[in-house]
């Protein structure tokens, strides 16, 4: 039976984080989830009492709140990471939400695929189908895939913590798009997965971007991935070809949300 530690980065989330957590307690399987690691990133408002209060109402002994300076979201998801007592790693974040059986269906899909070290899922209901599909509803992403679509999202996913034997989780050099170098190691080192079950509800629905957040600044945004592009292509997960596609991929679905966001408005 796979055991797995919750990670949670913390900052300045006073009024989402409570949710966030009760999201956790209603697992249809609870019992799979052995800690609940949260790292407050140094915030300024009062996203610590909050948490402090929900221990104390809920009584729930699997909480552990570490209290760090701010470094930003990648360091402190990898404090998170290094202090999680067991192997098998579940990401979420504090302004977003799981539906109850997600952990029960991807500990599932372990359970008859025990060679999968990373697995994440479908976001709000979005439409999806890209990868290579190796039964209904489950999908094999390369990091040439990875990078046409930058999927599956960070708070869906659960992952195997021993596939980085220095302990480097997540590229803290990048302050946007920071997740991408993490997900590519996985997808050249271990594979990468995805059900096509929409078990996560990112920012109450908010818009993938453009909206609030670090994926509010959609040309910080782009400038992070055109970076994790680069440093994937010196690693050698992206052929030259592949490398010159993504790019220019990169600038069309840049341009693309520049006028939805100027049509928001």
């Amino acid at each position: 039976m796979n055991k797995y530690s919750v990670v949670i980065p913390m900052y300045n989330s006073a009024e989402t984080i409570t949710e966030s957590l009760d999201s956790i307690l209603q697992q249809t399987k609870y019992e799979l989830i052995d800690e609940i690691v949260i790292v407050d990133d140094g915030s300024k408002d009062d996203s610590v009492s909050v948490v402090q209060g929900f221990i104390e109402r809920t009584k729930c002994n699997k909480i552990h709140l570490i209290q760090k300076e701010n470094g930003g979201a990648a360091s402190a998801r990898n404090v998170g990471i290094a202090s999680a007592k067991n192997d098998w790693i579940a990401l979420l974040d504090a302004d977003d939400t799981w539906n109850a059986n997600k952990i029960q269906l991807q500990d599932a899909v372990l359970e008859v695929h025990p060679n999968i070290k990373a697995l994440g899922t479908n976001r709000d209901g979005e439409v999806i189908s890209h990868g290579t599909q190796i039964k209904e509803g489950l999908y094999h992403l390369t990091p040439f895939q990875y990078c046409v679509k930058n999927w599956p999202c960070t708070p869906s996913l659960i992952f195997n913590k021993t596939v980085f034997s220095n302990q480097l989780y997540f590229d803290e050099s990048l302050s946007h798009a920071e997740e991408g170098i993490f997900y590519l190691d996985l997808a050249a080192k271990a594979g990468l997965y995805y059900i096509s079950e929409p078990l996560v509800l990112c920012g109450g629905g908010k818009p993938a971007f453009g909206h609030s957040g670090l994926s509010g600044n959609i040309k910080k945004m782009h400038q992070g991935v055109l970076k994790m592009m680069k440093i994937a292509y010196k690693k050698g997960y992206l052929s030259t070809m592949e490398y010159i596609f993504v790019n220019a991929l990169e600038y069309v679905k840049y341009l693309r949300r520049k006028l939805i966001v100027a049509s928001r408005k």
